[in-house]
This record gives C-alpha cells, structure tokens and sequence, in this order.
C-alpha cells in the first residue's frame, strides 16, 4: 500500500516537473516584445534633469534671499542692543538731573533745565527708534520664515523630480 502510495506521489511530481519544464522552455524560447522608445526615454530623463537643475538654481536664490535678510536682522538686532545701553545710560543721567538740589534745595538752572529737556527728548526718541526696530526686527523674522518655507517646498519638489528621472534612468538600463 505504501509502495503504491509513493508511486502515485512520485507520478504526481513527474507530472508537475514536466510542465514546470515546457513552461520554463517556451518562456525561454518565446520572444517577448517589449515596446521601448530609447530616444523618448532619454528626452523625457533630460527634461526632468532640467527642471531639477532649474529648481535647483531657484533654491540658491532662496539661499541668497535668506542669507541677505539674516544680515539685515543681525544688524537690526545690534542696533537694537545700543539703542536700549544709550536708553540705560540716558535714563540715569536724566535722574542724575532732579528739579531740585539734594543738598541746598535750590531749583535747577535754566542751563540744567535745558539740558534734563533734551535727555528726555532723547530718552523719546529711543523708545520710537527702538519699537520701529523691533518692528523691523518682526518682519524680517517673518519674511526668513516665509522663505524657508519656500525654500522647502522648492527643494521638496527638487526631490520628487529627481526620483522621477532616476526611476526613467532605471527604465533606460532595463
């Protein structure tokens, strides 16, 4: 019975190796065509290599703006830090000039009165100056945000060309 059962077994398996074998000999021998357009291939690798180069140049403007409107706000920034130590020290000097003397409580004079005038317009002044900085400062911060932003998108889609024409390159070397 067992002998009977292997033998069907090893019939079965014959039978399965021989069809294995006529399959794999008409894939073999069968020509495939295959419907390929070499020179198309190439144009269509060369336009998406162009458009990644041209985004390419885009991000080095970006690069530029971003770097250009960094200096800006570093130089906003550093003016902002004098402006607030001339702030300090006007503000010290202008308490420096009470109405009245400490000592021997005479009033100020007309040149010492002048002079406390003009801390204080100058004290103004500096507070204007530096809330327009610090208002420059705001949207400078901004527009880098805003470009790296950009920036980001543009080097995104930079990324996804580049993945399309090294797929074509793929299709090419098939």
């Amino acid at each position: 019975k067992k002998i009977s059962l292997l033998g069907k077994q090893k019939a079965s398996a014959d039978n399965q190796l021989n069809v294995l074998v006529e399959l794999r000999d008409e894939f073999v021998t069968k020509e495939v065509p295959v419907e390929f357009d070499e020179e198309k291939l190439k144009e269509e690798i060369k336009k998406y290599l162009k458009c990644a180069s041209d985004i390419q140049k885009a991000v080095g403007k970006y690069k530029s703006k971003i770097y250009a409107e960094q200096v800006k706000l570093n130089a906003f920034e550093g003016e902002l830090r004098d402006y607030k130590e001339i702030l300090l020290y006007n503000e010290k000097t202008y308490k420096d000039y009470s109405y009245e003397c400490s000592k021997c409580h005479s009033i100020l004079t007309d040149e010492q009165s002048i002079e406390r005038i003009k801390i204080s317009n100058n004290i103004l002044d500096l507070k204007i100056a530096i809330f327009d900085l610090e208002k420059e400062i705001s949207k400078s911060k901004n527009k880098i945000s805003e470009l790296l932003e950009e920036k980001l998108d543009i080097e995104n889609e930079h990324k996804t060309l580049m993945g399309i024409a090294s797929a074509k390159q793929g299709e090419l070397t098939l």
